[in-house]
């Protein structure tokens, strides 16, 4: 996700720092100290303790659906996006229409979920190597394909090394940018579930 900002004791600034730190928080990849300060944040903030609830909602459903690495289920999308509430002034649109609006019109929830869908055209091999935990190759690339959530998506996602000791660089183009308390999710899947591979953000470089 970048550099994290550090909060300088405003509360609106504290609000921002932790509503940012939010997905990042609800797949465990924050540091002790950065877990807990969120955790402190969330006992006194409604707002963001909604948030979180949406986002670990979702995220669960999204880690609960069984997933073949060579194409998503046909409904993966309806089903996914309609548990989802509507956001106003895009009711009418398709969600291959909103994802081509650019940003600003997908909340994070909604940016995680097109990404998931995105990012889940893996193939097999490299899924099902990174779900037990073993490559086979030291160096091993798989092209990321898009789907109608994002029809002019696309990347790819470089990996190497082995067992535990594993090193992955993606790039991604045809995204919309995310702002600073957004993020995309990318997971890996095969036959019989998913797993996430962390976060990352879309600038404009």
């Amino acid at each position: 996700m970048g550099e994290r900002r550090e909060p300088n004791g405003d509360p609106r600034e504290e609000h921002a720092w932790a509503r940012e730190l939010l997905g990042p928080y609800v797949l465990g990849a924050l540091d002790p100290e950065e877990e807990q300060a969120v955790e402190r944040h969330l006992t006194g903030c409604a707002a963001c303790r909604n948030e979180e609830r949406g986002l670990r909602e979702t995220h669960e459903r999204l880690a609960g659906v069984s997933i073949a690495a060579s194409s998503a289920p046909p409904d993966l999308k309806a089903r996914t996006l309609g548990t989802l509430p509507q956001s106003g002034g895009n009711r009418g649109a398709t969600p291959a229409e909103t994802a081509r609006d650019g940003r600003g019109l997908l909340s994070p929830v909604r940016r995680a979920v097109a990404a998931a869908v995105l990012l889940l055209l893996l193939p097999a091999g490299l899924a099902v190597a990174y779900w037990a935990g073993l490559f086979d190759r030291p160096e091993m690339t798989a092209t990321l394909a898009p789907t109608e959530l994002a029809p002019g998506a696309s990347g790819e996602l470089e990996v190497r090394g082995s067992g535990s000791d594993v090193e992955a660089n993606l790039e991604v183009w045809g995204l919309p940018e995310t702002g600073h308390d957004e993020y995309y999710e990318l997971w890996f899947g095969k036959e019989g579930g998913r797993v996430s591979a962390g976060t990352f953000a879309v600038d404009d470089r």
